[in-house]
């Protein structure tokens, strides 16, 4: 299987705001370079901007047991169990709507290792018709591809390495490279 290849997606700078611009020094900045004051006003204008949206925003954490198990373990730190909390809650949306159903494709932004690919794809029983499209900039060390190498560990997942910067979201990542 291959969903999609650099080829097929790559356009430079198309989700960078305007095409073939490059900020002249003056206009960049790095957040440090700003006082504590300067933030604070910053997120006061934030909230306040927010509140008069005036949109209710309701909290609903939900779970999923294929991280039961995971979750209640002790050798997670606080940081690794906000993930995996975070991580059921997904999950457990996706189920209470249906969707991790057969002919489903997932694309994990930003995935890094791939972990939330990975419960995902547990959490729909090794279903071979859901396929995964992993996507980042950058190659990382310990990944979570390597338990789904083989036929019977599930779907394959897929990887791809490119900035979301350069990433051409209108093509069908599905059709790509198919036998027709």
């Amino acid at each position: 299987m291959s969903l999609v290849t650099l080829k097929d997606c790559y356009v430079a700078n198309i989700n960078s705001g305007i095409p073939n611009y490059v900020p002249l020094k003056e206009e960049t900045c790095n957040i440090s370079d700003f006082s504590e004051g300067t933030m604070m006003e910053l997120m006061g204008r934030i909230d306040k901007a927010i509140k008069k949206l005036e949109v209710p925003i309701s909290e609903d954490i939900k779970t999923h047991k294929v991280l039961d198990d995971e979750i209640s373990s002790d050798s997670n730190g606080p940081t690794a169990l906000k993930h995996l909390l975070q991580q059921s809650s997904i999950i457990g949306h996706l189920d209470s709507l249906g969707l991790l159903s057969s002919d489903s494709l997932f694309i994990e932004f930003g995935a890094g290792r791939g972990k939330l690919s990975h419960w995902i794809q547990l959490a729909s029983n090794n279903d071979e018709l859901i396929d995964f499209l992993l996507i980042d900039r950058s190659n990382p060390k310990r990944k979570f591809d390597m338990y789904h190498r083989f036929d019977t560990q599930g779907p394959k997942f897929e990887r791809l390495l490119i900035d979301i910067e350069h990433l051409d979201l209108g093509i069908d990542f599905i059709g790509v490279n198919q036998p027709t």
